[in-house]
């Protein structure tokens, strides 16, 4: 832990994520006082529930556009069939 001149610091600089290689924490004031070990034990929480909703949030993502390319197919189908029907009804 580093102390600065207003404000107390955790620097974690082995996240075991290969997107980001160091986190910095900003320590509430009312929490200085804490023991290093326990600082650092909810700053890794704090980093594995962040690892986990942007995992999902990612996966929601994905989700969310498989369902609006599917949408667009199905609507791109729908308008060409009514096209299709449009034409052959001005025909005959």
């Amino acid at each position: 832990m580093v102390k600065g001149v207003n404000k107390t610091i955790i620097e974690i600089s082995n996240t075991g994520n290969k997107l980001f290689n160091r986190v910095i924490l900003f320590v509430s004031p009312e929490y200085v006082d804490k023991s290093d070990k326990k600082l650092t034990e909810e700053a890794q929480s704090l980093i594995r529930k962040l690892e986990s909703m942007s995992g999902e949030s990612l996966r929601s993502a994905v989700k969310r556009q498989r369902k609006r390319k599917r949408r667009i197919i199905i609507f791109s189908v729908l308008g060409s069939i009514a096209v299709t029907v449009a034409v052959l009804l001005i025909i005959l």
